[in-house]
Order: structure tokens, then sequence, then C-alpha cells
């Protein structure tokens, strides 16, 4: 009788082990889905947009969203019908090299169109820091898996500050969020989790600070805009 309920015992408790692991992989699989580094990018350009508040403004906004999310997202999903990648979020990390060539030259596109089409500085600095990170995350990638799903979070992160200043604080919890899921779904550890978060964080501060100054805490772009 005692050997039967301590081996009812042990199965109870495998049972519930594995009920909060499961639980723990969903809200983590939501979490890597809702912060997916593209839609992140869209959130940004709209709140952007909605901060200038101009429709030539808008135009610049929909370009940079179309060269530098639009065209990147396509070229993954066209690797993907094509069976050169498993998955949207690249699992193996030799996947994630030929579309990350690609994206840097996305970013240098967007920037000679930028400079050749007179767009306000702001954009400018965003589209050649953005081939930069991308240029960083590749050579990285060569011979790490660095996430991109934290170095989105990071400069999301990084960008609503900019935008609003410290009341934007409360944002910067995604990031601890979103390094959580990263791990838990065993998709990247945790120095390569913050890595990315780092370069990504960075990267967004780089552009605030060469396009508007140095204004900290204060809601970057509400300084002068060159």
């Amino acid at each position: 009788m005692e050997n039967t309920q301590t081996l009812g015992s042990r199965l109870s408790s495998a049972g519930r082990e594995s009920t909060q692991a499961s639980t723990q992989w969903w809200l983590a699989k939501g979490i890597s889905l809702i912060t997916s580094p593209p839609l992140l990018g869209l959130v940004c350009l709209l709140l952007l947009g909605q901060h200038l508040n101009s429709p030539q403004d808008w135009g610049w906004i929909l370009l940079y969203l179309l060269l530098n999310v639009g065209v990147p997202v396509s070229y993954i999903v066209y690797l993907m019908r094509r069976g050169q990648l498993s998955d949207f979020h690249m699992r193996n990390r030799r996947e994630r090299i030929k579309p990350m060539r690609a994206i840097p030259l996305f970013f240098l596109l967007s920037w000679l169109v930028f400079q050749m089409w007179g767009a306000p500085f702001l954009f400018k600095v965003m589209a050649l820091v953005g081939a930069l990170q991308a240029t960083a995350m590749l050579l990285i990638t060569l011979r790490w898996k660095i996430s991109g799903h934290s170095a989105g979070a990071a400069a999301f992160s990084v960008f609503l500050w900019g935008l609003y200043g410290v009341v934007a604080a409360p944002v910067w919890l995604i990031l601890p969020a979103v390094i959580w899921a990263r791990v838990t779904l065993k998709r990247h550890d945790l120095a390569q989790s913050l890595a990315g978060a780092l370069l990504g964080g960075a990267s967004v501060l780089a552009v605030f600070m060469w396009a508007t100054g140095q204004c900290l805490g204060t809601g970057l772009l509400f300084c002068s805009i060159p």
C-alpha cells in the first residue's frame, strides 16, 4: 500500500510539473510572437508618425516601412517557401546567414533613396544605423547565435524612452520578459539574449544621439530634429 501511494504521489508530481512546463512554453511562445522584431518595428514607426504628425513625414515613414520591414519580411517568406528556412524566426544559426546578408543591403538601399530624395535627417540616420546594426548581427551570427528578439525588444524600449521620456520607463519590462521567453523556448541562452539586447539598445540610442543631440531622458523627439 505504501509503495502504491508513493508511486501515485510521484505520478501526480510529474503531472503538475508537465502542466507547469507546458504553460510556461505557451506563455513564452506568445511573448515571442507579439514581440517579433518586424512587429515591434512597425509599432515604432507608427508612433513616430503620430508624433511627427505631417503628411510628408508619413510618406517617409511608409517608404521606410516598405524598404526596411516589408522587403526583408517578404524575402524571408520567399526563402521559407523555397525550403531554405525551417521557420520565420530561423531556429538554426546557419539558416540565418543568407537572409542576414541581404538585410544590410536593404537598409543601405533605403539610405541611398533617402539621400537622393531629400528625406529628413532622422530617416537617413535610422537607415544608416540600421545597416550598421544588421551588419554587426550578421558578423556575430557567422560564429554565434545572437538573439534578434532581444535586440528588437531593447531597441523598442529605447525608442519609446526617446519618444516619451521617463514616462515610458515601464516599457522596459518587455525586455526581461523577452529574454525569459527566448531562453525558455531554448532558442537562445542567456548570454546570447543579453548580447542581442545590448546591440539593439545601443543602435537605437545612437540614432537619437546622432539625430537629436544629447537630451537623454527628456523625450528625445521633443528636441529639435534637423
